[in-house]
């Protein structure tokens, strides 16, 4: 198997490996939001369901019920 090497000589793993551990993640990716009560609190995902303008994606933080605060949706560059 081949490995990419960028400009500095990381291969992909290892640049992969480094963002893991400084603690940079990219969030998941759906098709559509969750039902109410599945996203942990403090959860971010990425919905990509063609509800922002083209060149841009749904972000969604999940709410606390317990706290009364709603779900946060909000169109980002992507």
């Amino acid at each position: 198997m081949q490995q990419f090497t960028h400009a500095t000589g990381l291969t992909a793993w290892s640049l992969t490996a480094a963002l893991s551990l400084s603690g940079c993640e990219t969030p998941d990716i759906y098709n559509e939001e969750p039902p109410i009560g599945a996203m942990k609190v403090g959860e971010v995902i990425l919905v990509d369901d063609n509800s922002c303008p083209v060149g841009q994606i749904k972000e969604v933080h999940a709410g606390n019920r317990r706290l009364a605060k709603p779900r946060e949706r909000r169109c980002i560059d992507w």
